[in-house]
Formats: structure tokens, C-alpha cells, sequence
């Protein structure tokens, strides 16, 4: 009987400390997840940033190529008058 106490006494305490290990170990995987967590949005906002700027520069080719065709128009429409 006393050896049968003695035994659940020494189960209850691992049971005690690999709870408190897998605590610790969640604790420090929670706290890596999280720097991951913050480079990938950090990563995230520059690709952002970088997309609104091509996306800037695309609207501007654009516009470029629609005023520079205007002005061929116009210049074949003139060269052709003469």
C-alpha cells in the first residue's frame, strides 16, 4: 500500500514537472512565432510599399505612352495637311 502511494506521489510530480517543461517550451515557441510573425510583416509592408511604387510607375509609363501617341497623331495629322 505504501509502495503503491509512493508511486502515484512520484507520477503526480513528473506529471508536475513535464507540465511545467511543455510550458516552458510553449512559452518559447510562442515567443519565436511571434519574431516571426513580426519580420513576415515587416516584409509584408515593404512588398507593399514597393507594389504601390511600380504600380505608380506603370501608371505613369502609361500615361506617357498615351500622351506621347497623342502628339505622333497630331504630328502625322499636321504633316499630312501640308
Amino acid at each position: 500500500m505504501k509502495k503503491n502511494k509512493f508511486l502515484q506521489g512520484l507520477l503526480v510530480i513528473a506529471i508536475i514537472i513535464g507540465l511545467f517543461a511543455w510550458g516552458i517550451f510553449l512559452s518559447n515557441s510562442n515567443t519565436q512565432l511571434k519574431k516571426v510573425i513580426k519580420e513576415e510583416k515587416e516584409k509584408f509592408h515593404y512588398l507593399d510599399a514597393y507594389n504601390k511604387v511600380i504600380e505608380y510607375d506603370l501608371t505613369t509609363a502609361r500615361d506617357s505612352v498615351r500622351i506621347l501617341r497623342e502628339k505622333i497623331e497630331q504630328f502625322k495629322n499636321t504633316d499630312t495637311l501640308r
